[in-house]
């Protein structure tokens, strides 16, 4: 079930980020930064690192995500917080 939604949530990513580009133009390097609050060896972690590799697989390396375990970017409570205004930090929503 997990390896399932993490394929569709790869697909769906892919698919958002062609449309974005112009769905035939040559793609810029995109980078997504994924904050995770869980330890590198929790399963949700290794789903998450499955889910980076296969974005990355799919758009033949246009598109990076970059997994942050164990509130490297963030605390569980500041995440939304994050989000809602949008910052440009080194772990923002953007």
């Amino acid at each position: 079930m997990r390896q399932r939604l993490t394929r569709v949530l790869a697909i769906a990513l892919v698919a958002g980020v062609t449309v974005a580009s112009g769905a035939g133009a040559a793609w810029a390097k995109t980078e997504f930064r994924l904050s995770n609050q869980l330890p590198p060896s929790h399963h949700i972690s290794k789903g998450l690192l499955l889910f980076a590799g296969k974005v990355k697989e799919y758009s033949k390396g246009a598109v990076e995500v970059k997994l942050f375990d164990s509130g490297q970017l963030f605390k569980d409570t500041e995440i939304v917080e994050d989000c809602k205004k949008g910052w440009s930090s080194p772990g923002s929503c953007r």
